[in-house]
């Protein structure tokens, strides 16, 4: 089985849902968010004290890793898809799933997240 990956904007729900459809399958959930900051620190530390370009790159570094991997959920951040090289690389890794949600929910989420 191939992976099944999430993307979308952020407070799109990519993490919960991917948690939850680990859950159903029985596989596990990486979210490319945390992996970043588990290897290279904070990201809100990463674009104020190096740049976008340098979070792209450590961002991009993660994409290769967890694309190695197969029978997983993975939530990507929500500029992931901005670099044609990683949506090439993901989508050969697994199928792409782009979650949706309407702006006034998003607010609420990324209100209610902090």
């Amino acid at each position: 089985m191939k992976n099944i990956v999430l993307t979308g904007f952020m407070g799109t729900g990519k993490s919960s849902v991917g948690k939850e459809l680990s859950t159903i399958r029985n596989i596990p959930f990486i979210d490319t968010d945390e992996e970043i900051t588990k290897k290279f620190g904070p990201i809100s530390e990463l674009f104020e004290n190096h740049g976008e370009e340098y979070f792209r790159k450590c961002e991009r570094e993660i994409i290769l890793q967890v694309a190695k991997t197969s029978e997983v959920v993975i939530a990507t951040g929500g500029g992931v898809v901005m670099d044609p090289e990683n949506i090439k690389v993901l989508e050969a890794s697994g199928e792409i799933i782009c979650l949706t949600a309407n702006p006034e929910e998003v607010v609420n989420r990324l209100t209610r997240a902090g």
